[in-house]
């Protein structure tokens, strides 16, 4: 905010006009993209890609993944 001469509230509000969320949810998503391309790979396993983006937990990261894509993520491999 600093450097752009914005205060925070109005970078926020700008990012959430431009993307429809906050940064927050930005990255989350962002996150769970990066989690699928590494599963249609098929390199990883479920559990793997679901530590690699972040998640100490594969069920969080097997209920964030439904959540966003609609489907579980052993249906990305």
């Amino acid at each position: 905010a600093k450097a752009s001469g914005a205060s925070e509230s109005t970078l926020l509000r700008l990012f959430r006009r431009e993307f429809g969320y906050a940064p927050s949810r930005y990255i989350h998503n962002r996150r769970l993209d990066e989690a699928r391309r590494l599963l249609e790979n098929g390199r990883y396993s479920v559990g793997q890609v679901g530590f690699m983006i972040g998640y100490s937990s594969s069920g969080a990261f097997a209920k964030a993944f439904r959540e966003r894509f609609g489907h579980p993520p052993s249906e990305a491999r």
